[in-house]
């Protein structure tokens, strides 16, 4: 059920991933990189929504039997009382209305990490290595978007995915306003496979 990565950002080129698609907006440059740090970590939260309507008037209708819920990436409840939201869950809030599928918060962060913005790549992948648990669902025949604030290395997707996955979630597409690394901008509606 992975796919292969054949173009796209470094740290997926040409790897095995869990999700099926990426969505997103840009690249990690500005003035995208400036919007998610102010949503981030200046209480900026209306860009939450705005980014979310974006994504959702960007992605195309895929012909498929399945139904689709969207899933938010969580934050550690300390982090969230710190920021006072869930910059992932403002997003995934509006893409899920205007397309108008359920959002289902399924995913819990279970273990406070630290941020991965001050880690480097193998650090980021077992920082998050089981900080995550999933509700008790079965998510067989289910296309689940999952969305996340930004693109990095990665791995705090793979582990949602991986939970997922086991829930049996038949495709995962991401849903990421921006994508971290490589130095070659995206075309806004540009989809990796």
């Amino acid at each position: 059920m992975e796919a292969v990565t054949l173009d796209g950002c470094p740290e997926c080129f040409g790897r095995r991933v869990p999700w099926n698609r990426v969505f997103r907006l840009s690249a990690y440059q500005e003035p995208m990189s400036d919007w998610i740090r102010r949503l981030k970590f200046a209480h900026a939260w209306t860009f939450g929504p705005w980014l979310g309507r974006k994504l959702a008037e960007r992605i195309p209708d895929l012909e498929s039997d399945l139904q689709s819920i969207v899933v938010p990436v969580p934050l550690h409840w300390t982090r969230r009382i710190m920021r006072g939201y869930n910059q992932s869950e403002l997003i995934a809030r509006q893409f899920a209305r205007h397309r108008q599928w359920p959002m289902v918060p399924v995913l819990k962060r279970i273990r406070r990490t630290r941020p991965q913005s001050l880690l480097t790549p193998a650090q980021r992948r077992g920082n998050v290595r089981n900080c995550f648990e999933l509700a008790p669902v079965d998510l067989t025949g289910w296309r689940i978007w999952l969305v996340d604030d930004v693109k990095t290395t990665g791995s705090t997707l793979r582990e949602c995915c991986r939970l997922l996955r086991r829930a049996g979630a038949a495709e995962i597409m991401l849903v990421i306003p921006a994508i971290a690394g490589g130095n070659t901008p995206t075309r806004p509606s540009e989809a990796d496979e």
